[in-house]
């Protein structure tokens, strides 16, 4: 019974089983930082080495950036009217306009 007991137990810790190929799983894929965060924290990547592939040039170049800013409540609601009136996101309006006040010291100021 001993042997048999020590057989098996080899028999698990050796290799992947048929069992664990079924239940692997494959590398999540979104775009989500806090998916990915929380997909990684409980995660190994050696685990999925099948699934990894060498990338010879560069992937994350010319990506936009994020930018925090800091608004009161008064100005956030501000904001958010001017938005709604001209039909666009708060985000978009924001953006339109750093774009253009932008586009206006440079030209004024002639700066290249």
């Amino acid at each position: 019974m001993k042997s048999c007991g020590r057989k098996t137990a080899l028999n698990i810790s050796h290799g992947t089983t048929y069992l664990q190929k079924k239940l692997k799983k494959s590398i999540l894929k979104t775009d989500s930082i806090r998916k990915l965060a929380e997909f990684w924290g409980t995660h190994d990547l050696t685990d999925f080495l099948d699934e990894l592939e060498e990338v010879t040039e560069p992937v994350f170049t010319g990506r936009d950036m994020v930018m925090e800013i800091h608004l009161s409540s008064d100005e956030v609601e501000k904001v958010r009217k001017i938005a709604k009136f001209q039909g666009i996101g708060v985000a978009d309006l924001i953006h339109k306009w750093i774009v253009e006040q932008a586009y206006l010291v440079q030209r004024e100021r002639k700066i290249v």
